[in-house]
């Protein structure tokens, strides 16, 4: 059974790009645009790795990786952040526990690949 990818970003283009790698990677790939929206899609989804931009509209990455740790239901999916930020607060990211990753835009997608499988084996 293909693992469940949980794509969150506010770019189209970028969401375009993952989605298109990942499927041709066999993995099954749900797309959110923001934080709020990967809320309530992790209720019927439950992914096995979350890819999620840092920086978006109504709720950003960060604060949406909080909010998935609180909850026992999700606090142990692993975490692959996206951003183009050039200051990321990476111990932010580190303080949220769990697994966790990073990869700067533009996306080598290799990297992204290797990270991710890394994360859900």
């Amino acid at each position: 059974m293909a693992k469940k990818i949980l794509v969150v970003e506010d770019t189209q283009e970028t969401q375009d790009l993952v989605f298109e790698l990942l499927n041709m990677s066999d993995y099954e790939v749900h797309p959110a645009m923001d934080g709020l929206e990967a809320l309530d899609m992790m209720e019927t989804t439950m992914p096995d790795l979350v890819i999620m931009d840092i920086k978006m509209p109504r709720l950003g990455g960060v604060e949406t990786a909080a909010k998935m740790k609180k909850d026992e239901r999700f606090k142990y999916i692993p975490i692959i952040f996206i951003s183009g930020l050039s200051n990321v607060d990476h111990a932010s990211i580190k303080a949220l526990g769990g697994r966790q990753d990073f990869v700067p835009k533009p996306l080598n997608m290799d990297v992204l690949l290797t990270k991710i499988k890394n994360l859900i084996r």
